[in-house]
């Protein structure tokens, strides 16, 4: 199994410093510091560019 906090370019190991619940908490936190709160918006999906409904890329 995966060791997902290892930081191998650092050499050493993240520490979780707070699980910080609820989420209304976490919303105040970033708009606090000027970040975003919420995700982006999700991207419409692309057809499969081997599949005949592909569009043609523009050259």
């Amino acid at each position: 199994m995966p060791n997902s906090l290892l930081v191998t370019a650092l050499g050493g190991r993240m520490r979780i410093l707070a699980a910080i619940h609820p989420p209304e908490a976490t919303r105040d936190i970033l708009e606090c510091l000027g970040l975003p709160s919420r995700a982006p918006p999700a991207a419409p999906a692309r057809a499969d560019p081997e599949s005949p409904e592909a569009e043609p890329a523009d050259r």
